[in-house]
């Protein structure tokens, strides 16, 4: 065998453990577009709950494994390296051999650690009074989630906004309803952007000095 046709047999079996083949290229598009991945991306906004180092070298690992099922032991006689993705000797990538089956396993992982921490976290005795002032919607999203210890199948930006709504701590502001009703009694006559803009001045009495975006008002009876 000439030095020719023994580099191309090495070169050839070095990028064959260096590059992910047809199919598992295939399961590597799979992996970056599944659900468990897009559920784990939006999880990590709750950035208060969840450490994202773990999931952010996750989808490093992934991004880095590279695909290229072109180069034949043919195609080396003309150029001493593949054209295709330019791989070289040499190159400190890692074999591609078992690595979406590990990857994966990670996601499975990181999936159920965090399902754990959130629901460990929604659970705490300190967040109950909270969830009064969540939405109708909102609380039956939680409580879902509590009964089942499952994550929903799709998480989306409403599952999210509730565990970020019941984590950011509400403000109450509870108004009497007796006094509500006597104080819009005394307004008195008036049309309607004078009302509008009297009831706006009360509302505001009411909140006057507290931080808008943590309020809730309740009427009490």
């Amino acid at each position: 065998m000439c030095i020719r046709d023994r580099y191309i047999d090495i070169y050839y079996a070095e990028h064959q453990k260096k590059r992910l083949g047809v199919s598992d290229g295939q399961r590597k598009g799979e992996l970056v577009s599944s659900v468990k991945l897009a559920n784990l991306k939006r999880l990590k906004t709750i950035s208060n709950i969840f450490s994202t180092s773990k999931l952010d070298l996750i989808e490093k690992d992934l991004s880095g494994l590279k695909v290229c099922y072109e180069l034949t032991p043919e195609m080396l006689k003309t150029n001493h390296f593949c054209t295709k993705c330019n791989f070289l000797m040499g190159e400190a990538d890692i074999p591609v051999k078992g690595r979406l089956d590990e990857i994966e396993d990670r996601i499975d992982s990181l999936l159920a650690e965090w399902t754990n921490t959130l629901f460990n976290t929604v659970t705490d005795p300190t967040l109950e009074e909270q969830k009064q002032y969540l939405s109708p919607e909102q609380r039956a999203a939680i409580d879902a989630f509590i009964k089942t210890k499952a994550l929903p199948e799709k998480i989306d930006q409403f599952f999210i906004n509730a565990i970020l709504d019941l984590l950011q701590g509400f403000e109450p502001v509870a108004i009497a309803a007796d006094d509500l009703i006597e104080r819009l009694g005394a307004l008195g006559p008036c049309d309607i952007e004078t009302f509008q803009r009297k009831l706006k001045d009360l509302l505001d009495s009411y909140i006057r000095g507290k931080d808008k975006e943590k309020l809730r008002i309740i009427v009490k009876r």
